[in-house]
């Protein structure tokens, strides 16, 4: 389960790639967003998802099951209050921190419960937040063996799809 636990509002039509891409690549994954408080937020993620699916995966004259099927894998919760973020986010295999808006409050939220959360830093403090939580806590002074960039801090847009897919694919990582 690939779960994004931001507002709906962060999540931006460059992310929307990120989401497919990331279904595209691991074929029986599931991406689990948290709903907004209005179904017409929720309908514009789904619309921007289902056109960016359907003008990337599939071809103008041919029914398409690829996007119908990578769309029937995107999943909207309901809000939860927050003494029960700690209960929904551990049934995720990953937490994606969207780009370029990321959050503070929920990343160290998550970090606390020790659920592998993916980040791509930007230019801005509004992208960088997840980034800078594990600079400082500084993994590799507590044992040098462990180093959050190498799973977590991605470089780029591919480098953030490859280390959610590894880290949601590979049990033994």
């Amino acid at each position: 389960i690939y779960m994004c636990f931001q507002s709906l509002f962060k999540i931006q039509p460059i992310f929307d790639s990120v989401i497919v891409k990331i279904l595209h690549g691991d074929p029986t994954g599931h991406a689990v967003l948290q709903a907004a408080r209005t179904n017409h937020k929720i309908e514009t993620i789904k619309d921007r998802l289902k056109k960016y699916v359907v003008s990337t995966v599939c071809r103008d004259d041919e029914v398409c099951l690829t996007a119908q099927e990578i769309l029937s894998r995107i999943h909207f919760i309901p809000r939860v209050k927050s003494n029960r973020v700690a209960e929904i986010i551990m049934r995720a295999t990953v937490i994606l921190q969207p780009f370029p808006f990321d959050g503070s409050k929920t990343a160290s939220d998550i970090l606390g419960i020790g659920v592998p959360l993916v980040t791509f830093p930007q230019r801005y403090l509004k992208g960088r937040l997840a980034s800078t939580f594990y600079s400082t806590l500084a993994l590799h002074d507590i044992d040098p063996g462990v180093d959050s960039s190498i799973c977590c801090v991605a470089s780029d847009v591919g480098d953030y799809i490859s280390k959610v897919l590894r880290l949601g694919v590979d049990s033994d990582y």
